[in-house]
């Protein structure tokens, strides 16, 4: 549970080590990605607090059942309304992590078109010169483009330098160890040490949630499930030689 209140880490922006792959899978294929679980980051993370988790279960139900005798008042009922309150919680820092994301996917994708027509268009304007009629019109049409490309740049800039308020990230966690700390007592009555699975599962599932919006919520950052800068850029310079006419560098990462 002790992650439960660490503030999430943000990559240093000065930071210059190599980014791993972007995760790539067939969802045809189940049984490799449940080979992948335990080379998650959800699962190296959460592996020993879910085990703190069950050991609190179980010495709740142990106290209630073999010591107190009595069991708190709390039935699945109360833990139905924490539930819906939790999951309320969870919607908005995974809903608006994804949507960060596939803002910068987009806009990535934007970045590569306005660097192909920008490449066309000085090929166009070098093609102009050296036949002696380059027309006034060359920086009319190159300016839109220009344009497009700090636009975008500027939108990444704003999704890298405005992340969730760090005050929500923190009242879900709360929340969510709140959730975790009542929930044995909830259950222990109606189905005694199987609280305890029921609790490890359940903190699992919850803290993924809130680990997999963490990890989205910067796509330009190093983790497993961030944007490939890298590959997209080799992209960019792949096909900026190609249309220019240069010949390509070689790629150290698989472009597309």
């Amino acid at each position: 549970m002790r992650h439960c209140l660490r503030s999430p880490p943000h990559s240093d922006p000065t930071s210059h080590a190599v980014k791993p792959a972007t995760v790539g899978y067939d969802p045809k294929h189940r049984l490799a990605l449940l080979r992948d679980v335990s080379q998650s980051r959800a699962f190296r993370t959460l592996a020993v607090d879910v085990v703190v988790a069950g050991a609190y279960a179980a010495l709740v139900v142990y106290l209630e059942t073999n010591v107190f005798g009595f069991f708190l008042p709390l039935g699945p009922s109360f833990l139905s309304i924490l539930g819906i309150i939790l999951g309320l919680l969870l919607v908005f820092p995974t809903n608006t992590a994804y949507d960060r994301w596939w803002e910068g996917r987009r806009l990535w994708g934007q970045l590569v078109n306005a660097t192909r027509g920008i490449s066309a268009l000085h090929r166009s304007v070098h093609t102009d010169i050296a036949h002696g009629h380059l027309v006034a019109e060359s920086r009319v049409t190159i300016a839109p483009l220009l344009q497009m490309f700090d636009d975008r740049m500027g939108g990444c800039e704003r999704i890298r330098n405005t992340p969730i308020p760090v005050s929500y990230s923190t009242y879900v966690r709360q929340f969510v160890l709140l959730f975790a700390l009542v929930m044995p007592f909830g259950l222990a009555r109606e189905f005694g040490y199987g609280a305890v699975v029921a609790s490890m599962l359940t903190f699992f599932a919850t803290m993924c949630l809130e680990l997999l919006a963490e990890e989205i919520e910067d796509p330009f950052g190093d983790d497993r499930n961030d944007l490939p800068l890298e590959a997209m850029t080799a992209v960019i310079v792949r096909d900026a030689h190609a249309i220019l006419g240069d010949a390509a560098p070689p790629s150290r990462t698989s472009a597309d």
